[in-house]
């Protein structure tokens, strides 16, 4: 009976002490039960790792919105004191008009007639209607822009110097 190089190359080398017929029964039976217990491993490690990635993604997420909310609110604060530090910069009184627009959509256009630490008062010059806003509420202020009259200004001083400066040479 021919037993195969395999079996040959074993028995050569001593490891094999049982018959060749036998051994290779037992040797496919092994396989046989390990394969089934090698996909199942397999299977687990698959779970694992899929729920091990599933938890670190919605760990970094939850992270993320943590982050980014208590971001948004700092932000607001900031704002808030910046239109609270323009509002007494422009003062009270019929001078510092201004433009606001709040996160509600409501546009008020007047002056300023108050002013404290949690709110300023919005008076429209019209009608004399006198709108309480609280800092926090404003989305949108604009005070009176020099900048633009400063430039025009400026531009109609110097035309009318250089008129003159040419008058002058030409007589």
């Amino acid at each position: 009976m021919s037993i195969g190089f395999e079996a040959a190359r074993l028995l050569r080398s001593r490891r094999l002490t049982r018959e060749p017929t036998e051994f290779f029964i037992r040797r496919r039976e092994r396989k046989k039960s390990g394969r089934s217990r090698n996909r199942r491993h397999r299977k687990l490690n698959m779970i694992k790792k899929t729920i091990s990635l599933t938890v670190a993604v919605l760990v970094m997420n939850l992270s993320i919105f943590a982050f980014a909310g208590s971001n948004e609110k700092e932000t607001e604060a900031r704002f808030a004191e910046k239109v609270k530090s323009e509002i007494s910069r422009l003062g009270t009184g019929t001078d510092a008009k201004i433009k606001v627009k709040l996160k509600d959509g409501t546009k008020l256009k007047g002056y300023v007639s108050e002013a404290n630490d949690e709110q300023f008062v919005v008076t429209d010059a019209k009608t004399g209607k006198q709108t309480p806003v609280v800092y926090s509420q404003v989305q949108r202020a604009k005070g009176p822009s020099w900048s633009k009259s400063l430039i025009i200004g400026s531009i109609v001083l110097g035309a009318i110097i250089l008129i003159a400066v040419l008058a002058a040479k030409s007589k």
